[in-house]
């Protein structure tokens, strides 16, 4: 999958998805991730062997298909 940081997005997160992407693999998804103070998190994976937690309503999935960016775990798409 192919992830984008939200606008609104922390430079970690900014910082994480640029480095090491823009591929990554879900590992794990998790409603409270102490990491990040409890919030909604994805355990992301690059294909560079990097693996770290990112908050899920930072980053948004890329569908080049359909030239659409999901946001978060919240379903909302917005059309770019």
């Amino acid at each position: 999958m192919k992830f984008i940081a939200k606008p609104d997005a922390s430079q970690r997160t900014k910082n994480r998805l640029n480095e090491h992407g823009p591929d990554f693999f879900v590992a794990e998804a998790s409603k409270s991730v102490p990491a990040l103070n409890d919030a909604e998190g994805l355990l992301i994976e690059s294909d560079d062997g990097w693996r770290g937690w990112v908050p899920a309503d930072e980053v948004a999935v890329y569908h080049e298909d359909e030239d659409i960016a999901c946001f978060g775990g919240y379903g909302q798409e917005m059309s770019r």
